[in-house]
């Protein structure tokens, strides 16, 4: 394990040595991004690092109203809170549904969304085993798997689509990266016509925000969500984000061109495809050859390897590309992938 006392970027220092940098979930590279840094300063001036105050208070700053405005376009869906992280906002589902629906949960699904007693299993069997009985049901599931970058047919869920079938989706990972101007499973969603949407996830990722958002279009749970305890009594997230967000909405997608040109580029050179498991448009390589991140490591090459979702699981090992990547670190790292899989 190697500890650091500054946030890597693409590339990081440590006992004076340097080493490139693949991995993260800063997709778009927003963490060490210039222009993102000087609006959040912009926030902190205006904003502070801190609103001290409930959201459904009698005194409110606009910066949240104008945060959730801007990500319902973006989504396109009507109604969006936002909260102070991810794992909230699928406790605040939680809280709002849980006695009224039954839960069916694909893999990978999110701790903070899982039941009592409940089980997952992979996309694909949960297709083909899914029993949905009478009444409210909640059908809970990933847009992207990050971990084993498995393929998953979203289109097969229509036969479920009814009016009692709420479908909760964690799009933490997609938001921002995926869709044709990074609106993440939304787009998949309205391209199939879905109907019934609850879409919730982490903005810390691809964003580059600490918060988290609840965006759907129906407008009984969204009343419902604004109304919970949970909603109400937690502290909403720092107000610089939320302006810094506000103020890049014509900057992200400049960022996700460059993501996608470095894509585009790093899968045109790959050798050795038989070796990763990935999905288009998504920039998370999972690596099936041992060792490879010692390996890389020793080309002084950092990639994503820890042992999930429990420590004495096998390690997970993933290499991920970001929009701050220069083609000469991608060339580094093909030229090394080269040598080592060959």
């Amino acid at each position: 394990m190697m500890k650091l006392s500054k946030v890597p970027g693409r590339n990081i220092r440590h006992k004076n040595v340097e080493y490139l940098h693949f991995s993260g979930t800063s997709y778009l590279g927003m963490v060490q991004d210039a222009c993102f840094t000087e609006k959040l300063k912009e926030g902190l001036s205006s904003y502070g690092n801190n609103f001290g105050s409930s959201r459904n208070g009698n005194l409110q700053i606009d910066v949240y109203e104008q945060l959730e405005n801007n990500l319902a376009k973006m989504l396109d869906l009507p109604f969006v809170v936002c909260a102070s992280s991810g794992t909230l906002a699928a406790r605040i589902i939680m809280e709002v549904l849980q006695k009224d629906v039954q839960w069916h949960y694909a893999s990978n699904t999110h701790p903070a969304l899982l039941s009592e007693n409940a089980h997952s299993q992979d996309f694909n069997n949960w297709m083909n085993t899914l029993e949905l009985t009478s009444g409210l049901n909640a059908i809970c599931f990933n847009a992207v798997d990050p971990l084993n970058l498995e393929p998953q047919d979203f289109s097969l869920l229509k036969r479920f689509e009814k009016d009692d079938r709420i479908f909760i989706i964690d799009d933490s990972h997609g938001i921002g990266v995926l869709g044709p101007k990074g609106q993440g499973i939304s787009y998949t969603m309205h391209d199939h016509g879905f109907k019934n949407l609850l879409i919730y996830g982490s903005m810390a990722k691809a964003l580059g925000v600490d918060a988290g958002f609840i965006a759907t279009d129906n407008e009984r749970i969204f009343q419902q969500i604004k109304a919970a305890p949970v909603f109400a009594g937690a502290s909403p997230m720092a107000p610089a984000f939320a302006y810094a967000f506000n103020q890049s909405m014509d900057y992200y997608p400049t960022k996700l061109q460059s993501l996608r040109e470095n894509l585009a580029y790093f899968e045109s050179k790959m050798r050795h495809k038989r070796h990763f498991n990935f999905l288009p448009s998504f920039p998370v390589f999972r690596c099936l050859h041992p060792d490879i991140a010692q390996k890389l490591l020793a080309e002084k090459i950092i990639i994503s390897s820890f042992s999930y979702p429990y420590p004495e699981d096998p390690p997970i090992s993933r290499i991920i590309i970001n929009a701050l990547h220069s083609r000469e670190d991608l060339d580094v790292l093909l030229r090394s992938l080269d040598e080592i899989l060959s």
